[in-house]
């Protein structure tokens, strides 16, 4: 943070109290801080991967057993499900909700940002081939193109961490990640 607001001194940007808000990505959009704040330059995230089931909101006990333990713990109910977090439940024939759920998000994500704002995600995918086509189709009906320099290719990396039982399954698409990087229109 300190490397980020000397690099906004220097360039005589005056640097902006952030705005933290805990938002259903769909309904950013009616935020009044938000909308207070005035519009976004930057939008760093990274959705729910399309395909890729990820307990954000349980924890799993012998690799395969899932408790709501942090709810006990913090004495509170989630009340959501998976669904919520994954934007569609872990079904295949979920597909055609999670993107959607995307496109309803990422529109509203495209409202509170400026035109020319930049969106920098990270994301994978269980199908890549098929899915990444048809997730840049919803990033472009939300409102945004994606950068790249004469058709440079896009960045991808390996996924950090990745549990033993994951890596056992051998080379699968979805412990490949990608960046994206799009601009407001």
């Amino acid at each position: 943070m300190r490397e980020v607001a000397e690099a906004l001194d220097a360039a005589g940007v005056e640097p902006h109290t952030p705005v933290l808000r805990q938002n259903d990505a769909e309904q950013i959009d009616r935020d009044t801080r938000i909308r207070t704040a005035g519009l976004a330059d930057l939008v760093v995230t990274s959705p729910p991967y399309p395909g890729i089931h990820m307990l954000y909101h349980r924890w799993q006990v012998d690799g395969r057993k899932e408790t709501d333990a942090p709810y006990w713990i913090a004495a509170c109910n989630d009340g959501c499900g998976s669904a919520f977090y994954n934007f569609a439940d872990r079904r295949r024939k979920a597909e055609d909700k999670y993107f959607e759920k995307a496109e309803a998000s990422f529109a509203a994500i495209r409202r509170v940002m400026k035109p020319g704002a930049i969106m920098a995600q990270m994301i994978a995918f269980s199908e890549p081939d098929r899915q990444l086509r048809r997730y840049m189709g919803v990033m472009e009906r939300a409102g945004f193109c994606e950068v790249r320099d004469n058709g440079a290719r896009r960045i991808w990396r390996d996924v950090p961490g990745r549990r033993w039982h994951a890596s056992f399954k051998g080379d699968l698409s979805s412990s490949r990640e990608v960046v994206l990087i799009h601009e407001a229109q």
